[in-house]
């Protein structure tokens, strides 16, 4: 009887705990639908991710004397960065596509907030680009 006592009060606190994180936003953390909704969301997501391991490669290569294997990480770093570039550019192009029509989805009310976000994404990642080659020209070829 007492375990069946803790249990529902753990489901009871669980359950009213996110109720209440999310009647109490706090500003601890922007809504996502006043940001661009989902896609704002995965753009954060790839923009720490953009981060983590432009951080893990400058902190080991991007030092003097640089190990010999930072020229494989470069090239390997460089070439999934142009990856994530392409696939923006046309995400980013589909999207202005869609919303340009005549009569566009409901979801293109947030296609500016969207757009800026993978326009800034994109020029955080040429300038990661930029840096990674000016300490390793022939990285990417």
């Amino acid at each position: 009887m007492i375990k069946r006592v803790l249990v529902l009060g753990a489901v009871a606190a669980a359950l009213t705990v996110p109720a209440v994180s999310l009647a109490d936003d706090g500003g601890s953390t922007p809504t996502a639908a006043a940001k661009g909704g989902h896609a704002a969301a995965v753009l954060d997501r790839v923009s720490k991710r953009v981060d983590r391991r432009f951080e893990a490669f400058s902190k080991h290569c991007l030092v003097a004397n640089a190990p010999a294997r930072c020229t494989l990480a470069a090239n390997r770093l460089v070439r999934r960065f142009d990856r994530w570039q392409r696939i923006l550019g046309r995400v980013e192009g589909a999207i202005k596509t869609k919303c340009s029509a005549a009569n566009p989805p409901a979801r293109c009310a947030n296609a500016v907030q969207v757009t800026g976000a993978i326009d800034a994404l994109l020029g955080k990642i040429a300038s990661d680009v930029a840096a990674i080659k000016a300490a390793f020209p022939s990285a990417g070829s």
